[in-house]
């Protein structure tokens, strides 16, 4: 799945993307959501774009096992079904 195949999937539904500081305060709150979604690894990510060094780039978190991270992805790359994207309601 593509960025722009979840934001098209988020307008239909009526949601926004959440902030980045949003996905952070996830990872923040939820120290052990992989484990209690049973996944070793997953990430939540922010569909805010962002750049640095004028590249595209959208923020996340990442688990693996009992690792966990904050991250810059590329907004263009494909995303695997481990990837959980944050959305709110206005």
């Amino acid at each position: 799945m593509r960025s722009e195949d979840v934001l098209a999937w988020g307008k239909t539904q009526n949601p926004c993307p959440a902030s980045p500081r949003s996905v952070f305060a996830i990872g923040e709150h939820c120290p052990n959501l992989n484990r209690e979604l049973a996944m070793n690894y997953m990430a939540v990510v922010s569909l805010v774009p962002c750049s640095f060094g004028g590249k595209r780039q959208v923020t996340g978190v990442w688990w693996c096992g009992s690792e966990r991270r904050s991250y810059l992805f590329w907004f263009g790359d494909g995303w695997s079904e481990n990837v959980w994207f944050a959305f709110v309601r206005e």
